[in-house]
């Protein structure tokens, strides 16, 4: 009876790891331990186009770790990228996130977008995004504003 009780108690944990996000909540992973993802969104564009995506990245982990690429079903790619007032330049060697830092790409000098949009990205459709840092991949779910 307690091996069947403590086998529930880590299936419970194990799979709250997994938690899928919606717009506003937060998301930890099993394979990123101590990053937490929140206020995912996609604008709304049309097919052929680019999309901006805005979150909150924030590494609680006691390690860096390298945000390198996003990407998606309904995109042929994904880019990250610096802006400045000249305009904007693809970021290769990723965003590196440093122990308890937040990378807010709503409001920083950093983006990402998706790049060659497969489809319409209608307000109030969802999409799943995965996120790909160098030490593995987060999945999440975004919400089209």
């Amino acid at each position: 009876m307690s091996r069947l009780l403590m086998g529930g108690v880590l299936a419970f944990f194990a799979l709250s790891s997994y938690a899928a996000v919606a717009s506003g909540l937060r998301q930890e992973t099993e394979g990123l331990y101590g990053i937490s993802i929140s206020d995912v969104s996609v604008e709304a564009a049309q097919a052929m186009a680019d999309a901006k995506v805005t979150m909150k990245v924030q590494n609680l982990s006691s390690s860096s770790v390298v945000l390198e690429d996003v990407a998606s079903d309904v995109s042929e790619g994904g880019e990250l990228f610096y802006k400045d007032r000249f305009g904007t330049n693809p970021a290769s060697a990723g965003f590196t996130l440093l122990q308890n830092e937040t990378l807010d790409l709503s409001s920083s000098h950093l983006g990402l977008r998706l790049t060659g949009l497969k489809q319409n990205l209608v307000a109030g459709d969802h999409l799943m995004l995965e996120l790909r840092f160098r030490s593995g991949s987060v999945t999440v779910q975004a919400h089209v504003e």
